[in-house]
């Protein structure tokens, strides 16, 4: 799972604004064209977010079917470690569910907030949440499964080896570790970095609307 963080974690300018003036209460500063701007932009953020999200799922879910295949071919084909394969397949079948599932049932819970500003906030905010939780338990979901499936793949293609393991098997398997626990590093990169200062922007922008 990797998605670029954007180059401005807070990119609407009339919401940066508001953010910088935070010490004044929006209900007694912004006129009704501005909150109604503010609204757009919201909405219009909201909207470019889930749009990456749908990409994201659509990249990654591809992927993961593709795994999954792949070890249900080795299943087949393989006389030793057939269980062991099949549990890999069964996996990485896993993350794209998880991922997909997931999705879904954000997009239904965003659904029941309405369309006034506060509703849009709160839209948002839940959006923020639910990215920041994704990538933060990365590792869990998407990252655990697949070293263990990449470790069975390997365990099973050394142990049917007839010359048995190799130096090159070594310096793979310790490349591909580097290389899933670096992209670990990069997804709860994008949880604090990206998705926490929205959620604490949103949460300040609703706090304001309480005052």
């Amino acid at each position: 799972m990797n998605d670029q963080p954007s180059n401005n974690d807070f990119p609407d300018k009339e919401l940066a604004d508001l953010w910088k003036r935070q010490e004044t209460p929006m209900a007694n500063t912004a006129n009704p064209l501005e909150l109604a701007q503010l609204t757009t932009e919201i909405k219009a953020h909201h909207r470019k977010e889930q749009v990456r999200l749908l990409w994201l799922n659509i990249r990654e879910i591809a992927a993961t079917v593709l795994a999954t295949a792949f070890f249900a071919y080795l299943a087949v084909v393989e006389d030793a470690g057939r269980t062991l394969l099949i549990f890999a397949s069964l996996m990485c079948a896993g993350i794209g569910v998880f991922l997909g599932v997931t999705s879904l049932r954000q997009r239904t819970l965003e659904q029941q907030f309405d369309e006034t500003l506060r509703g849009s906030i709160e839209k948002s905010l839940s959006q923020a949440q639910h990215r920041f939780r994704m990538y933060r338990s990365s590792w869990l979901w998407y990252f655990t499964p697949l070293a263990v499936s990449m470790a069975i793949l390997f365990a099973v293609s050394i142990y049917n080896d007839p010359n048995g393991a190799k130096p090159s098997d070594a310096i793979v398997i310790v490349l591909i570790a580097v290389l899933l626990f670096a992209t670990y590093l990069f997804n709860r990169r994008i949880a604090f970095k990206k998705w926490k200062p929205e959620i604490d922007r949103f949460e300040a922008l609703l706090a304001d609307l309480d005052e």
